[in-house]
Order: structure tokens, then C-alpha cells, then sequence
């Protein structure tokens, strides 16, 4: 049975970062965003899986709460392939460069400060560089065009839908079969209005099997299908 297994946006309203477990053992994980606010010490901890392991890294949209920690991804080992819109990585790469800027500079200034009291040993590193920054963007990636389905493999596939949130967002279909019957999952990330002035109104989901949409309530470990 496939599983699911929500790392962020549950309990929290940041950090998304969901993990699809096939049957046949593939890992997919759907965005991987930044803890902000009072949930920042959460960007500290463990992913709670082994990044090495997953397969394929699904990006809905741009905003630091759901790529934030892509690149910490990418230097605690994942090697697998990124799939997002082509907008969506173009502003990823402009949001995660200047996060990464922002985090060494708050370290230098904390570090500084720490001097003074010779505590300067307690004051994290920053969670990544820019060249790591640089060196996640150069893995494996797909763009999405929006309806038109990406296949992984005889048992997989991917689609983006237009979420209407901000330039490149996307709701995510996965369908894939199990035990001879095919299902689908869709992942909300963010969606936006209808009627937007500037960007394409969203479209509707037209079958799931499971829907996952996020939300502050909720457990953390779901069985799908």
C-alpha cells in the first residue's frame, strides 16, 4: 500500500515537505519548504528520512515554505531528480540564493555578538552555502507544462495542474498503479483565486483517490488509498 508521511505543514503552517511511499519501494517527495516564524528551530532538526533515498523531488511553487530546504536536501545526500515548472525553478533559484546571502549573513553578525561572552561556538552554521545552492540546481530536472503528464516509468506518472497561486504554481497529480489497479493522488500545495487580475485562474482536480491539502490540524503519518 502506498503511504504518506507529512514532515511540515501539519501542526505548523510551514515547512511543507510530504513523503509519498510507493509500493514498489519509490520515494517521492513533494516540496520541501523552510519552517518560518516560531517554527524556525524546526529548520534545525532531521528531516526524519534518509535523503538519499528519494527518487524524485516534486516542487509546487516557489515560496521559501515549500523550497527553503531543498538545497540542505541536496547536502544531506539526495541525488535524484527534480520535477517543476520552469518558472517555479527560475524563482527558486533567485529565493534560495538570496536565503542562503540572508543565513550567512545573520551567522557572521550572531557570531560577532557571541564573541563578546566567548560563546561563539553555540551559534549554528548556516543551514547551506551558495555554492550548495548551485549544486542542488544542477542536479537531474523535468519541466512541467501544465495538463501534460510526465511519465517516470510503465507505473508512474506525474502531472501539473495550474494552481493560480503565483507564477508556475501547480497542484500535483500522481497516478500510479498498485496491485494491477491505477489510482491517483492529488497534493494541493498552495492554491490561489479565480478570477486573478494577473495570473491564469486555477484549474479543478478531476479525480483523486486521496487528496491532501494542507492544513494546521492533522496527524502526521497518513496511509493513502
Amino acid at each position: 500500500m502506498a503511504f504518506v508521511e507529512s514532515f511540515g505543514s501539519v501542526e505548523v503552517v510551514t515547512g511543507s515537505c510530504h513523503l509519498l511511499t510507493l509500493q514498489d519501494g519509490k520515494k517521492i517527495l513533494i516540496d520541501c519548504g523552510m519552517f518560518q516564524g516560531e517554527n524556525e528551530e524546526k529548520n534545525e532538526s532531521s528531516f526524519g528520512f534518509d535523503p538519499s533515498d528519494i527518487s524524485y523531488l516534486i516542487l509546487t511553487h516557489a515560496h521559501l515554505d515549500h523550497v527553503g530546504r531543498a538545497p540542505l536536501l541536496f547536502k544531506n545526500g539526495f541525488r535524484g531528480e527534480i520535477l517543476s515548472t520552469h518558472p517555479t525553478l527560475e524563482l527558486a533559484s533567485v529565493i534560495l540564493l538570496d536565503s542562503a546571502h540572508l543565513m550567512k549573513e545573520n551567522y557572521y553578525h550572531r557570531f560577532k555578538r557571541a564573541q563578546r561572552c566567548s560563546q561563539e561556538n553555540r551559534v549554528p552554521q548556516p543551514l547551506y552555502t551558495s555554492l550548495e545552492v548551485e549544486s542542488f540546481l544542477a542536479l537531474k530536472k523535468t519541466y512541467a507544462t501544465y495538463t501534460e503528464p510526465i511519465k517516470l516509468d510503465k507505473n508512474l506518472t506525474v502531472t501539473f495542474y495550474n494552481a493560480g497561486h503565483i507564477l508556475g504554481s501547480a497542484f500535483v497529480e500522481i497516478s500510479f498503479f498498485e496491485d494491477g489497479v491505477q489510482k491517483y493522488i492529488v497534493f494541493s500545495g498552495d492554491l490561489g483565486n479565480k478570477n486573478d487580475s494577473l495570473l491564469p485562474s486555477l484549474v479543478d482536480a478531476k479525480v483523486a483517490d486521496a487528496l491532501y491539502i494542507e492544513t494546521p490540524y492533522g496527524d502526521r503519518q497518513h496511509k493513502s488509498m
